[in-house]
């Protein structure tokens, strides 16, 4: 989810060989380590904080869908 509404990516993942280690290195750099990004978390926390959880629900399917 972005401040936007719904987008859906799609990318390869990675890992290495030597220690299994892997991700999506540009997850990071668009803010997608959940499952919102960074501009979609300060819309919630933003809401979250103002009004009830039920009303902050109301107003972010109204914005972003």
């Amino acid at each position: 989810m972005t401040a936007v509404g719904p987008v859906v990516l799609q990318h390869r993942d990675f890992s290495c060989s030597v220690c299994d280690q892997g991700g999506v290195g540009v997850d990071r750099v668009l803010g997608i380590a959940g499952y919102v990004t960074r501009g979609a978390c300060r819309m919630v926390c933003l809401l979250g904080v103002q009004r009830s959880f039920e009303k902050a629900e109301r107003s972010l399917r109204e914005v972003v869908g």
